[in-house]
């Protein structure tokens, strides 16, 4: 029985960039998702390809050209350190939130869940100030 291969790819995402080890059958979905706490079907994954423009060292740039990964991508597909872009917004952090007061907000109020918890967050937990925050 043949070991499996781990493979390393780096994820950027806003400023930050993570390295992912990982074997090479793994999807790299649902990895990066759960480790940036962005939802799966909000996350869009992209392998950057770096171009420098200008002539003068004054006005470098890096431009960022990518190609959108499939959800069924997996870290075999990549060579080792691949620079993956991963776009979305991350899910708040719910504590200190009753469940309840937040879904009360997103079905009275049709927002959604992370506007929802920074409504209750910036009032103090209050669901009744909240829905006056965001009404």
């Amino acid at each position: 029985m043949s070991a499996e291969t781990l493979h390393t790819v780096r994820v950027k995402h806003g400023k930050d960039i993570q390295e992912f080890c990982h074997h090479s059958t793994a999807l790299i979905h649902p990895v990066v998702s759960k480790t940036l706490q962005i939802p799966p079907t909000k996350l869009t994954l992209s392998k950057l390809f770096q171009a420098q423009i200008s002539s003068t060292p004054a006005h470098m740039r890096k431009v960022h050209a990518g190609r959108k990964l499939s959800p069924t991508s997996t870290f075999a597909d990549f060579p080792v350190c691949t620079t993956l872009l991963a776009l979305g917004p991350r899910d708040e952090n719910p504590d200190g939130c009753h469940p309840r007061d937040i879904e009360v907000l997103m079905a009275q109020l049709g927002v959604d869940r992370n506007t929802a918890i920074k409504a209750l967050r910036n009032n103090g937990f209050d669901l009744v100030d909240a829905i006056l925050h965001l009404g």
